[in-house]
C-alpha cells in the first residue's frame, strides 16, 4: 500500500512470513500431521513510511526505526 503512494502503515515483512511458511511445509514434509503442525503468526513489525507522500501532505517521515520508500 506505502509503495503505492499511501503514507504509511505497520506491517510484517513478507520475506519473514515466507520463511516461517516454509520452516512449517518442511515439518510437514518430514511427515508430521497437520494437526500437529502449530499455528504460527509473526511478532516483528515494521514502520513503513513513503516519503514523497509524507512530503505532498506536509507530514513526518523522519521517524526512528522506520522504513523509508519513495
Amino acid at each position: 500500500m506505502v509503495s503505492d503512494g499511501g503514507y504509511a502503515t505497520v506491517g510484517i515483512k513478507y520475506e519473514d512470513l515466507g520463511v516461517k511458511t516454509a520452516d512449517m511445509v518442511v515439518e510437514l514434509l518430514e511427515g508430521a500431521a497437520v494437526s500437529d503442525v502449530p499455528v504460527e503468526t509473526l511478532d516483528q513489525f515494521y514502520k513503513v513510511i513513503n516519503k514523497t507522500t509524507a512530503t505532498a501532505i506536509n507530514a513526518p517521515f523522519d521517524v526512528e526505526g522506520a522504513i523509508i520508500v519513495e
